[in-house]
């Protein structure tokens, strides 16, 4: 009888962890990787590189100058709009292929990939110039 007991107790306690356990696998909405320059802006992919950045002054934009590596400027603004609005961003102007602009509670992001030359469009480093505050 102490054993049965034991034995369902024991089946209890097991049954009971396993219900607590995470149903995600370890991945949760705090795994999206954000950039450091602005933390409430989710990072595009793992490719973008920071090349210059500018911290505005009083209500000025911060200014976040990036190189993305083998895309193209429809193909960047497309995927990082995409990227966005998972993460709960509102898109207030389409401009694509030169810029998209959005918006997130308080913040803001205008983001813009200067005009590049026709021969260099097909799948080339593009620079992009993120303001947002």
């Amino acid at each position: 009888m102490k054993r049965m007991f034991v034995f369902i107790l024991s089946l209890l306690m097991l049954a009971t962890m396993a219900s607590c356990a995470s149903s995600n696998n370890g991945e949760s909405e705090d795994d999206n990787r954000y950039t450091k320059e602005f933390p409430y802006l989710p990072d595009y992919e793992e490719s973008m590189k920071l090349i210059e950045f500018k911290e505005g002054e009083g209500e000025d934009l911060d200014i976040g100058t990036y190189s993305i590596p083998n895309t193209t400027p429809e193909g960047f603004l497309s995927r990082y709009e995409e990227i966005l609005v998972e993460n709960g961003w509102e898109n207030t102007l389409d401009n694509k292929p030169i810029s998209i602009n959005m918006k997130k509670e308080e913040h803001i992001a205008i983001i813009l990939v200067p005009p590049i030359d026709e021969e260099d469009k097909a799948d080339t480093d593009i620079i992009v110039l993120i303001y947002a505050n």
